[in-house]
């Protein structure tokens, strides 16, 4: 294995150990980095190994016609939580009390109330 200084000094005796069929190993930082290879020995490769793996509606009509269907097993782990009511439409949030103008006065008032006075200057 060559480290990368190395390589970009020595490329054309690494290219040249590549075609005479010696895959050349290239570390970055003490890892291995890529391997320089033959341009034929590349497309033999890629070419293997993309004959080797079945493209997936293969893989999906091997499985057998009858299995997969049936009952479901029941559901492991744990379930979610259920959450009283109240008598509410929908847990958690509040009903309104009278008229939508009321509420939006109301919700108006509550953010007023945290907010700081004005700073007024006497003029």
């Amino acid at each position: 294995m060559i480290n990368l200084e190395d390589a970009k000094n020595r490329f054309s005796a690494l290219v040249d150990a590549a075609l005479a069929g010696r895959p050349q190993e290239v570390s970055r930082r003490g890892k291995l980095a890529v391997v320089i290879l033959a341009a034929d020995e590349y497309h033999r490769l890629v070419a293997g190994a993309r004959a080797e793996r079945p493209s997936f509606a293969e893989h999906l009509m091997s499985f057998p016609a009858d299995e997969g269907r049936g009952e479901t097993p029941p559901a492991q782990g744990p379930r979610r939580a259920t959450w009283p009511s109240e008598g509410r439409r929908f847990p958690g949030v509040a009903t309104r009390q009278g008229s939508d103008r009321q509420c939006v006065r109301d919700q108006r008032a509550r953010i007023n109330s945290f907010r700081r006075p004005a700073l007024r200057l006497n003029t």
